[in-house]
């Protein structure tokens, strides 16, 4: 997610809360402003003391508003972001749900093709009356088309069943590219939040340089009215100025505080949610079938009586010893065969490529910081956020990533979804992950989600950044 809008809202703050503490600590820096027509002196030393002073409450209330404006656009920016993290967690659960009916539909699809396949090898109906021409009896017959029959009302069943899975996964793929839509919008919502930050910084600045040589004017005037040196009539003014300061950045805390939570609240309930829908996409195991009841032994069936045993019949006398045969003449000694030649050794595997190592490599050190923090900023496995934790992954392997979402879709070289590998580098509008393969990549999400292997969803840009 974007980093110099925030950036830009809180510079404008500062100078917005700051600017005239410029002016009030010295008069050296506004000297060549004294004659300025945007400071007229002149005319406020025509003005009574009360006007003087309402004129410089009014620079005030101009000052106090830029820190308003500003405290306000970084609140903006917060939610802004809160709604992009929100929306790319909801565009992954959608797309995940959308990826399990399309697995349901796989299975009824194969359920279906194996009725056809047994009504295809059983053509005995295409016949009126097969079943009873080719069978050797009315009951065989009867038979055989009472299985038909079955095997005909299965079919229809499943059909009825795939038709329902097919547009079950039909919808939830429509609902799955809205949601990958809105998390677009969500992102250009940020992009437009980090230019009006840009916008008011610059109006900030523009503003208090130009009330800065007014109040030093007005100071001037003012001490000529009281007849008191301008030093001491600054000191008094200066006093003033810091306690609006501290009251305009008391009212920044407390409008951050009350916008953090809110959006702590709505990533907090975004990741329930999610956590919800993919426990509800995994397989039960079924309960175990209750086994059969044991069936009681029967009672053991009486010994029959032993019939007598026959008298034994008189052995056969022996017969007599054949002759032995004579020794065989000795074999002559075979000649010594020759020695094999030795077997050529095995030619070595071939190496794998160096670049599948990488890439091989850079998944499996991303997977070992699933469940690591998610820090707006961050770098490291303490906390990160996801271009911090690309960043991370990458410079492991010594491959350089730009340190902004926005400059990420620039780094390597664009490929095609196709031809997307384990490794490659992800680009959406406001998130980057990396590739992992299967339809699935590796990502920090938000504070309440952390580093999580998801989905992929969407449109994303795939770059190689490993360079093979």
């Amino acid at each position: 997610m974007a980093r110099n809008s925030r950036r830009a809202v809180q510079a404008a703050f500062a100078v917005a809360i700051a600017g005239s503490m410029v002016l009030l600590g010295g008069t050296a820096v506004l000297a060549d402003d004294a004659d300025d027509s945007t400071a007229p002196a002149s005319s406020y030393m025509e003005m009574s003391l009360a006007q003087l002073e309402a004129e410089l409450a009014s620079l005030s209330a101009e000052s106090t508003a830029l820190a308003e404006a500003a405290a306000q656009a970084e609140s903006d920016q917060i939610l802004a972001q809160a709604e992009l993290a929100e929306s790319i967690t909801d565009a992954i659960d959608k797309q995940e749900a959308a990826n399990a009916a399309l697995e349901e539909v796989d299975e009824a699809r194969k359920n279906l093709g194996s009725v056809g396949a047994a009504m295809y090898r059983d053509g005995a109906n295409a016949v009126p009356f097969g079943n009873y021409l080719s069978a050797s009896s009315l009951q065989e017959a009867n038979e055989r088309q009472l299985a038909y029959d079955r095997l005909g009302q299965s079919a229809e069943s499943r059909l009825q069943e795939f038709e329902a899975k097919l547009n079950l996964a039909e919808a939830m793929e429509e609902q799955a590219a809205a949601a990958a839509e809105a998390q677009t919008a969500a992102a250009a919502q940020v992009d437009d939040s980090a230019r009006d930050a840009e916008h008011a910084f610059r109006a900030a600045a523009e503003q208090l340089a130009e009330a800065e040589g007014r109040r030093e004017a007005l100071i001037v005037a003012i001490a000529e009215q009281k007849g008191v040196e301008a030093e001491e009539e600054r000191a008094r003014i200066a006093a003033l100025e810091e306690q609006r300061i501290a009251e305009a950045e008391e009212s920044r805390r407390v409008l951050l505080e009350e916008t953090q939570a809110q959006a702590a609240a709505q990533q907090e309930a975004a990741a329930i949610q999610s956590s919800a829908n993919q426990q509800s996409r995994e397989p039960q195991a079924p309960a175990p079938a209750p086994g059969p009841a044991p069936t009681p032994s029967p009672a053991p069936a009486p010994a029959p009586t032993p019939a007598p045993a026959p008298a034994p019949a008189p052995a056969p006398a022996p017969a007599p010893a054949p002759a032995p045969a004579p020794a065989p003449a000795p074999a002559p000694a075979p000649a010594p065969a020759p020695a094999p030649a030795p077997a050529p050794a095995p030619e070595p595997p071939p190496a794998p490529k160096p670049s599948s190592n990488v890439r091989n490599s850079i998944v499996a050190y991303a997977r070992q910081f699933v469940g690591a923090p998610y820090v707006w900023g961050g770098i490291t496995p303490a906390g990160w956020d996801c271009i911090g934790f690309a960043y991370f992954v990458y410079s492991h392997h010594g491959i350089t990533v730009a340190r902004s979402s926005y400059g990420a879709q620039f780094n390597g070289t664009q490929v095609p979804a196709s031809q997307a590998r384990p490794g490659d580098l992800m680009w959406w509008p406001g998130h980057v992950g990396i590739y992992t393969g299967n339809g699935s990549h590796i990502a920090a999400w938000n504070p309440s989600m952390g580093t999580q292997e998801r989905a992929v969803w969407g449109s994303p840009m795939y770059r190689n950044v490993v360079g093979d």
